[in-house]
């Protein structure tokens, strides 16, 4: 039987519905701060980080003696994700944390933001230091097959 996507785990189904309906409960509480341009680039700073831990994130399944580790990673996309779960993964994460940040007041939405590109430089150091960004190159290309029949005349 294939393993059904981690979005439709009943587990990560629940998470993400309980976060929605705290969500849409605390909109009303929202602080009206205006969303700076440092907000901003530390957001853009936030999805970079993110982009390039998805990317070695991916590489994990081509090594069976690699595993993911990060505890909320691991049980939403198991030992070896694949490749889309990871990339979906990561996209509804950097959803969630923006709308944190959007929620938060600018203080708080300050650290929240230094927090979360602290985090994903940690794992990103840990991916390098496991090889996961230069370990894995595209397979060679494909040789064609060489006729003994079709050489050339000499």
């Amino acid at each position: 039987m294939k393993k059904p996507s981690w979005i439709t785990s009943p587990d990560v189904l629940t998470l993400i519905v309980i976060a929605l309906v705290l969500l849409s409960l605390l909109g009303g509480c929202a602080h009206q701060d205006e969303w700076t341009s440092q907000d901003t680039w530390m957001q853009v700073g936030v999805y970079t980080l993110m982009a390039a831990d998805a990317y070695s994130t991916t590489n994990i399944q081509y090594d069976p003696d690699q595993g993911e580790i990060g505890p909320i990673a691991h049980h939403a996309l198991g030992r070896q994700p694949k490749t889309s779960d990871t990339w979906q993964y990561f996209v509804v994460m950097g959803t969630l944390h923006y709308v944190v940040a959007r929620v938060l007041p600018e203080g708080y939405r300050t650290w929240y933001q230094g927090a979360l590109i602290a985090g994903h430089t940690h794992w990103i150091v840990n991916n390098a230091d496991q090889g996961l960004f230069s370990k894995y190159e595209a397979p060679p290309p494909i040789q064609e097959p060489q006729c003994t029949m079709c050489q050339p005349i000499r």
